[in-house]
């Protein structure tokens, strides 16, 4: 229910911090909350005492280069869209992207315990998993882009893009109420087509 608020109320509020001073005093709002969180969070949280893991044989070269891949593989169709495909920026992440991909690839056959197992990745259970989160978050962000946009350019008001947001975020709030006790009782299959159905619809609309 927290999270659910936070993320409806968030793009809200956002909107009118930017509205009244700029890009800037938003990251560091961000940044102090972040901050804030994490101190609450070491002080409520519980100490766990149960039994812990050694690190021993850890793959934290492929952690690295999985981290830096997807970063940058998840900017490169945000800031081609908004900067131009031929962009300095854009190209610096496809280039970055690429080249972390080899290493990744390179370290993972070396690697006795690779993140990224060739055995795992290949199969179809987590392929399909792999390949309907890709669609349906891109077509997310794509929605939410398109939201924000439209309503800058057609009345110039950074806060009505906030509230555009906020009631996108209170469907994605009650699709996972609605799916959440489905996913307990039907096939993975029938839920995750129901989510890109509903995920599509909402790209139609706006089409």
């Amino acid at each position: 229910f927290v999270a659910n608020a936070m993320v409806i109320f968030g793009p809200t509020l956002g909107g009118i911090v930017l509205a009244k001073t700029g890009w800037r005093p938003v990251m560091w709002i961000c940044f102090a909350a972040c901050v804030i969180t994490a101190f609450v969070v070491m002080f409520m949280v519980k100490k766990d005492n149960g039994p812990k893991k050694s690190l021993k044989g850890f793959d934290f070269g492929g952690a690295i280069f999985v981290l830096v891949f997807f970063s940058m593989f998840l900017c490169v169709p945000t800031f081609g869209q908004n900067n131009g495909w031929g962009n300095p920026v854009t190209l610096v992440c496809m280039a970055v992207a690429v080249i972390s991909l080899v290493v990744l690839v390179l370290i993972e056959k070396k690697h006795q315990s690779p993140i990224l197992s060739g055995q795992v990745i290949f199969r179809k259970n987590f392929i399909l998993p792999v390949i309907i989160m890709f669609l349906s978050q891109g077509l997310l962000q794509s929605c939410m882009t398109n939201i924000i946009t439209f309503a800058i350019i057609t009345t110039g008001d950074r806060t009505l893009s906030g509230i555009a947001t906020s009631i996108m975020y209170v469907g994605m709030a009650l699709g996972g109420i609605v799916l959440g006790p489905m996913a307990d009782k039907k096939e993975p299959k029938f839920v995750a087509t129901i989510a890109l159905v509903f995920v599509a619809i909402g790209a139609a609309m706006q089409m």
